[in-house]
This record gives C-alpha cells, structure tokens and sequence, in this order.
C-alpha cells in the first residue's frame, strides 16, 4: 500500500490522480488537537485590534509562529498551477509592486517599516487562506473551528454590551479618540465601527450555518438564535454605521431565496425583542436613529439620480468623484497605481480612502492591480460555489459561506470590506480563513481521494 499523506514536518508530494481531480497538492497527514488550538488561536486573534507593540498586532505574532509551523502547505499553495494558485501569485506580484511604488513616492523611515509590516501581514492573510484550505480537516473538526469563529464574534458583541452599559472602559487612547472624533463601543476590534459590521457579519453567519446543520440540540439552536444572534446584532447596530442595515438587507434576501424553512430565523425578530427588553439594548431606537437622521432627514424631494445619492452621503460620492477626476489627470496613477497604503498620493484633496473596495484596489495598485484582484475574488466565489457537498448539512454550510462572501461584495462598494486598509487590520484574514472553511472538501464523506493505492 502507497501512502500519499506524509507528515507535518515533510513537503508535499505531487500525485498526478491527485491534482487533476482535486487540483491542489496532496494535504498532510491529520489534525491533532494541539494544531486545532493554535489555529483556533490565531482565528480568534484576528478580532483582537490593540497593537501589541507600535503596529504590531496579537495576530501578527501568533500568525508568524502557525505559518512557520506550516510552512510546506504555504510554499506549496503559493507554487499551485490551479487557479487559485495562479491569482493569488499575481495578486501578491502588484501588492508587492504597489509597495515598491509608495516607498518610492513617500520613503519616509516610519513609513516604510510600516508599510513593510502590512506587507507581510497581507501575506499571512493569504496563508490563513491556504493553511486552512489545505489541511485535512474532518467534519467534527471542520464545525469546531466553525464554533470558534462564533465564539470570537460572541466574545466581542457580550465586551460591546458591556461597554455600552458602562461596565467596561473603552480601550482606546484619547489621542486615538482625537484622530476619529468619536469612538464608539467596538470592544477591540478596532478604532472603525466598520469593524463590528465586518467581524458580525461573519459571526451570524457561521452561527447560522450551525444551527441550520441539524447537528446542535433543539434547546442550543434557541439559545444561539434566541441570544448569540441578538447579541451580535446589537453589536453590528451600536455604532450606528449604515453598512449594517445594509449587511442585514443583503443577508436575508439570499438567505430568503435560497431556503425555505426560514422558521429559525423569523424567531429571531422576537426573541430580539425580550432580550433588547431585558438588558436595554435600543436596538429598535438605533435603528430608528440610523433611518431617521442618516436617511430621512438628509433626503431632498426633485434631486435625480447621483443627487440624490450625495445628499443621502456627501462624503462617499464627493471622494468617488474627486478620485476618479485625479486618476483621469493621472494616467501614470491609473497605470501603476499611487503605492499600497498610500491612497493620499493620488492627491485627491486630502482624500486618504476611496470608501469603495474596488477604486480603493485601482488607486492603490493600478489597472492591473484590479484586474489580478478582481480574479481572486471571483477564484474564491467559484471555489465556494462549485464545491461538492453530498449532504444537506455540508450544503447549507456552503450556503452560509456564500452568503457572507457576495455580503462582502456589496459591501465593497461603500467600504474597503476585503482590502487590508488601516481601519480594518486583521478582518480580511478572519474572512478568508472562514471562507477556506466553509468551502473545504472536508464537510464531504470522503474528503480525499487516495490514488495508487493497491
């Protein structure tokens, strides 16, 4: 008998059967249970946003210590022929590049370390990818990861109540509450309130994908839906960020059309009221604050088309519109891009961010820096949405996944949602290592194909 899994330890062997049926490098051996905590580990560090030291974050390091411990599965998926592979070289070439440009544009000492530091965390985001995608987890294991991306959600939507309620200080300096204004109740997922949208996001949708499996208890699917799902709701609400409503909009409309029993999720709504009631969440008064002064008020009766979007949110439209005059200007900058991290280079007066993942990506790395991006996107969205899954459960927790990814997507066009912008430090990392997850070929009953064996 030929065994094709070797050890953690050892690199990958290429087995032809292997990759033309699957289309990756064959996995390793297993998953022991000290692996599943660091990996559980470094998931959960990604929703922890104060800095270690300077820049550094609590997921850098525990990120640097996993990569090299799987140091053969990365190298290996970077070197992939699959279309995975192939994107995700050439998206790492124009990040790489972007960076060469800013240093060359700004080359300031601190900026440079700095950008050289995000760097290297965009390519730890891409090994979450490739770790998670690889390793041969089985369904047990594949739902307590799942569970752990819930708890991490959970953990900071119970800190945001606690805060809101005056029980947990703010974590943030006052000069960091200087740069924003305002800081809302974010628990430590960072300085944005996008953070609590990104983060709760991916939360409900993992909780969700649990509960609709069939596997948890009837009483621990009430409790999840009756108080984990209220919970990271108020936790998406509390800054009054409208890339919330929005989130939920674009949630339930796929939710809706690809399922039918939807009794679950429609106990949510008053089960959401007896826990709003209890602990005094307002849920209902934000939203109504949300509609009322960010909507209502600002709506001006006769305006047409794009007037009437920039009176519903002056801000986001002005800065479309004055990045995309520069880069008309600029043909260079529409070429080659103003440099990774560097959006204020475009020149744009003063604008340091598109609010738009897509201009963001062609400012920052040009057209062919979009173009590479826009490929990976659309890898991930095939990978998710052509994976083989031979039971319901496996089916709906693809679902779920799809659910956050096209969530992700519409989000994109009023935020930086999957681009490693500084407000957003750590999330496109937890994404991409639910996303590897959900669509992993473990969630299948027999996950791996053994080839030459006799």
């Amino acid at each position: 008998m030929t065994n094709y899994y070797p050890t953690l330890t050892q690199s990958y062997k290429s087995v032809g059967g292997y990759t033309q049926n699957v289309g990756v490098a064959v996995p390793t051996a297993s998953v022991s249970k000290w692996e599943l905590v660091l990996l559980g580990a470094w998931i959960a560090s990604f929703t922890v946003g104060l800095d270690a030291f300077f820049d550094l974050k609590l997921f850098d390091i525990i990120g640097a210590i996993t990569i090299w411990r799987y140091r053969s599965i990365v190298l290996c998926g970077f070197k992939e022929k699959s279309k995975t592979g192939v994107t995700l070289r050439w998206v790492s070439i124009m990040f790489s590049i972007g960076v060469l440009i800013a240093i060359l544009r700004v080359g300031e000492p601190i900026f440079v370390a700095i950008v050289l530091l995000r760097l290297a965390r965009l390519f730890s985001y891409f090994s979450a990818l490739l770790i998670f995608r690889a390793l041969p987890f089985n369904a047990r294991q594949l739902r307590i990861v799942i569970w752990i991306f819930c708890g991490s959600c959970l953990a900071q939507a119970i800190l945001i109540l606690l805060q809101e309620q005056g029980l947990v200080p703010l974590f943030w300096s006052i000069a960091e509450m200087a740069i924003y204004g305002r800081i809302y109740s974010t628990g430590t997922l960072g300085l944005n309130h996008l953070n609590q949208v990104l983060f709760m996001v991916v939360g409900l949708c993992a909780t969700l994908s649990l509960v609709f499996t069939g596997r948890a208890r009837r009483s621990l699917r009430l409790v999840i839906v009756g108080v984990g799902c209220p919970m990271m709701l108020f936790a998406m609400l509390v800054g009054e960020a409208r890339s919330g409503l929005v989130a939920l909009a674009v949630m339930s409309s796929i939710i809706a059309i690809r399922m039918k029993k939807l009794i679950l999720i429609v106990l949510i709504i008053p089960l959401s009221i007896v826990i709003d009631a209890s602990l005094g969440l307002d849920i209902q008064a934000r939203i109504s604050n949300m509609w009322e002064q960010k909507f209502t008020q600002r709506m001006v009766p006769g305006l047409p088309g794009a007037e009437t979007i920039e009176a519903l949110d002056a801000p986001r439209p002005l800065i479309w519109r004055k990045s995309v005059n520069r880069l008309v200007e600029d043909p260079i900058i529409l070429l080659v891009g103003a440099g990774f991290q560097n959006y204020k280079g475009l020149g744009a007066g003063g604008v340091a961010a598109g609010h738009n993942l897509y201009l963001h990506v062609l400012v920052e790395l040009g057209i062919m820096g979009l173009a590479s991006f826009l490929a990976f996107l659309m890898v991930l969205y095939r990978s998710l949405k052509s994976g083989k899954h031979d039971s319901a459960d496996s089916s709906r927790i693809k679902m779920f996944g799809l659910t956050l990814f096209i969530t992700l997507l519409v989000l994109g066009l009023f935020n930086e949602s999957l681009y490693p912008q500084r407000a957003i430090m750590g999330f496109m990392g937890f994404a991409l290592a639910y996303i590897a997850v959900a669509g992993h070929r473990g969630w299948t009953i027999q996950p791996y194909q053994r080839v030459g064996v006799h």
